[in-house]
């Protein structure tokens, strides 16, 4: 199975090793695109997908191995000279300055300039609305990147590789984040700069989406291609296979939830925003039992942001009370909520979650180092650290890891299991859970849930704040919905709750509700809600 060329891209005998831990990343691998085609590029985590295109972004150096751009070799040694060969990627981990606006983190290193070679703002913004308004995406150009969604964010990295007008355009993992409405607007993206001749590689985990969008395929597995070919000669399952090398498990049935105490309650909470001018979460009233696994779902700018970091003590709350079991949690720091047993792991993994110039050790430690047996009188016991590190690496199947390496050596999604082995390892009451398979493939998927699972059965309570209604209803016992503050309804799930009536209640259009659902869905289209939202 090949792909015809001539070739936009080709990369011959790539090879990768890690020298901080010896990790062979890319072995030989080949790669090669055609002109004009939207090419997936998938294989499990780890497998070397990013890694073979930070070579090609000139963010990484191979070891071995040829790149050639339209058939001519090329040594490309920087993100600048990526640039100047017409290659631009968006990258899983987002590259956006918090504190500038969305106008000057789309303009940085490009700014028009005028005869005296200073910046010319007026005609800079008028370029970036131009590619706003083409784009037909409703983003406030003017606001700061650090008030944005996730969501949001996402589209700010697309169209900052799109302003500097590459040729091949690379999106790494560019969905897991994007609400229904963003997706489709990406999608269409695609394809118009297909239709112009642009090239597209598009690493994903979401085989429904490749299939949807792309016209060829590579699969890597353990940093070699395994195959590649017309995305007609493959169907999900084999690719399935060919990324992992065997059959995917069956899916774990949901565990019904035990009669069992709260865990976690909170009363009439309300939460300001950032600026402590707007209340954006409203009198909210809910609890989670133990040995439950719930979810919390709506769309971006709805208040479950805020309301989850209420909940585990990163944000003041305005009014109301938080308690754990008995015991009133509101106004504690957030180490207070740790050491009553309430965990957290945000959104955002990377900027929140964790530390990725930080070692692997000092990052599963960073919740522990001030308890015991890892501190005795004030010095903390990196050798007991270690051995607790090195056995949850074994555990959660880590791969690539020392324990000494920088987190950022790893792929995403074993940063992802890194963050949720020192989580799950500090033996929480509550585990609080964001994006819980952002940018997984599905093997990791099914040990993430496998692990949720467990959790539940031990008689802990899990609350998901997931996108991906899929998702929501495989895992959770009960469902609550969010919408303009407030939870409008907590749903039993059951074979009868669809994807369609908890879409409508998250646009509003259904009727505010608590422990059911009593529309028919006819309100919005079947198909509009395909299972992942914001």
């Amino acid at each position: 199975m090949k792909t015809v060329g001539p070739y936009a891209i080709e990369m011959e005998g790539i090879s990768k090793v890690f020298e901080t831990n010896r990790t062979v990343a890319l072995d030989r691998a080949r790669f090669r695109v055609s002109k004009g085609a939207i090419h997936a590029l998938v294989g499990e985590n780890g497998a070397g997908k990013s890694t073979l295109m930070k070579i090609l972004c000139g963010l990484e150096r191979k070891n071995a191995g040829e790149i050639l751009v339209d058939g001519i070799p090329k040594e490309i040694r920087s993100v600048k000279e990526a640039y100047a060969n017409g290659i631009g990627m968006v990258n899983q981990q987002f590259h956006l300055i918090e504190d500038y606006t969305v106008l000057e983190n789309i303009l940085l290193g490009v700014e028009k300039t005028n005869r005296w070679g200073l910046i010319d703002r007026r005609e800079s913004a008028k370029e970036v609305q131009k590619l706003i308004e083409m784009s037909r995406l409703e983003l406030p150009a003017g606001r700061k990147v650090s008030e944005l969604t996730m969501g949001q964010r996402q589209l700010v990295e697309i169209l900052r590789i799109l302003n500097r007008a590459v040729e091949i355009l690379i999106l790494d993992e560019p969905t897991s984040v994007l609400s229904p409405r963003e997706i489709d607007w990406l999608f269409s993206i695609i394809r118009e700069l297909r239709a112009r001749g642009k090239t597209i590689i598009f690493i994903s985990h979401r085989l429904d989406e490749v299939f949807e969008l792309c016209d060829s395929i590579t699969i890597l597995r353990n940093g070699r291609d395994i195959a590649e070919g017309t995305l007609s000669d493959f169907d999900k399952k084999q690719v399935s296979f060919l990324m992992i090398g065997e059959p995917l498990g069956a899916l774990n049935p949901k565990r019904s939830p035990k009669q069992c105490p709260v865990l976690l309650r909170a009363e009439n909470l309300s939460v300001r925003d950032a600026d402590r001018k707007t209340e954006v979460v409203r009198s909210v009233n809910m609890m989670l039992r133990g040995h439950e696994i719930a979810a919390l779902v709506g769309v971006s700018n709805n208040g479950k942001q805020e309301l989850v970091e209420a909940l585990s003590g990163l944000r003041e709350t305005s009014s109301g009370n938080i308690y754990l079991k008995d015991k009133k949690m509101t106004g504690s720091t957030p180490r207070g909520f740790r050491k009553a047993g309430i965990a957290f792991i945000p959104e955002d993994r990377v900027r929140m979650g964790a530390s990725v110039s930080s070692s692997v050790l000092d990052n599963i430690l960073a919740t522990k180092y001030f308890e015991a047996p890892y501190t005795k009188r004030g010095w903390i016991n990196r050798k007991e650290a270690g051995k607790t590190a090195e056995s949850l690496i074994r555990e959660y199947r880590i791969k690539g890891a020392s324990v000494h390496a920088p987190l950022a050596t790893l792929s995403g999604g074993n940063i992802q299991r890194v963050i949720l082995a020192r989580e799950i390892s500090s033996d929480p009451s509550v585990l609080i859970l964001c994006e819980p398979t952002w940018g997984l493939d599905h093997r990791s998927c099914d040990h993430i849930y496998e692990r949720l699972y467990e959790l539940a059965e031990s008689g802990k309570a899990v609350l998901i704040v997931s996108s991906y209604l899929d998702e929501a209803l495989r895992l959770a016992n009960r469902i609550f919905v969010i919408y303009k503050g407030e939870i409008i309804a907590e749903l039993e799930n059951s074979s009868s709750l669809t994807k369609i009536a908890i879409g409508e209640l998250m646009l509003g259009l259904g009727r505010p509700l608590s422990q059911g659902y009593e529309g028919d869905g006819s309100s919005i289209k079947a198909g509009s809600f395909d299972g992942h939202t914001s």
